[in-house]
């Protein structure tokens, strides 16, 4: 059975029949269409014992549903509850290879990469994040990109670094609306523009495995997807260190 998405102050009261009615994974242009404005998603852990993943829309138009096989998390318009679920349909894949998550559409277009650049050091106590949206200029992945290095045509994007409290010791986000949480997995991005940085994506934790994702353009929702799947590794890798 499909979770329902918590409560926030963006979305609407719904109920189970609402996602029913809807009927997802009929359009499939929708999970790779850029928005025209922000938006509203939920990121859910499916199954907490295993690596099982869900996103939704809060106005629940839309949701995607991932597995992760060794190193690579097969995505899905229709989750196991639904009669019409075929293990095999699955339509993109995110691969890892060390800290790099490439988001593929079968068979082989390559839609984003995500870096993941881990803390080494007190002063830098928050992993940064790098986000390249191929835009369909690349066909393999570039292990190293920066603001000053990265493919022509697409578009680069970074985290937006928290403001450190000396004072009391603590890292703030500088746009923490919807955060109920702390957590290290909690984060800003923003799309490097003219030499300034505007924010496309926020992700910020409001419950034991519950995530808001809000996300605008160039980000869509399967992009916004495969960045909190990569996440989910960078939590385990925090258990390492």
């Amino acid at each position: 059975m499909l979770p329902l998405p918590l409560q926030t102050l963006k979305m609407p009261k719904l109920d189970l029949m609402d996602l029913i009615e809807q009927g997802f994974g009929q359009n499939m242009s929708l999970y790779s269409e850029i928005p025209s404005e922000l938006q509203y998603c939920q990121f859910h852990k499916y199954n907490q014992k295993n690596d099982e993943c869900m996103i939704f829309k809060e106005d629940y138009s839309l949701y995607m549903y991932a597995k992760k096989y060794k190193n690579i998390w097969q995505i899905y318009t229709r989750d196991p509850s639904d009669s019409q679920f075929d293990k095999e349909n699955f339509q993109w894949t995110l691969k890892i290879q060390d800290d790099v998550f490439s988001l593929w559409k079968r068979p082989n277009e390559l839609i984003s990469v995500v870096k993941i650049i881990h803390c080494n050091n007190y002063a830098e106590s928050y992993n940064r994040m790098r986000l390249l949206i191929t835009h369909e200029k690349i066909k393999t992945v570039p292990v190293l990109f920066d603001a000053d290095y990265y493919p022509q045509g697409c578009d680069y994007i970074s985290t937006i670094p928290p403001i450190y409290n000396s004072k009391n010791r603590l890292w703030h986000m500088q746009d923490s609306e919807r955060m109920e949480k702390a957590s290290k997995r909690n984060f800003l991005l923003g799309l490097h523009c003219n030499e300034e940085k505007k924010q496309v994506l926020k992700m910020g934790k409001i419950q034991t495995g519950v995530f808001i994702v809000d996300f605008r353009a160039p980000i869509n929702f399967v992009t916004a997807f495969s960045v909190a799947l990569a996440t989910c590794e960078l939590k385990s890798r925090i258990r390492e260190q």
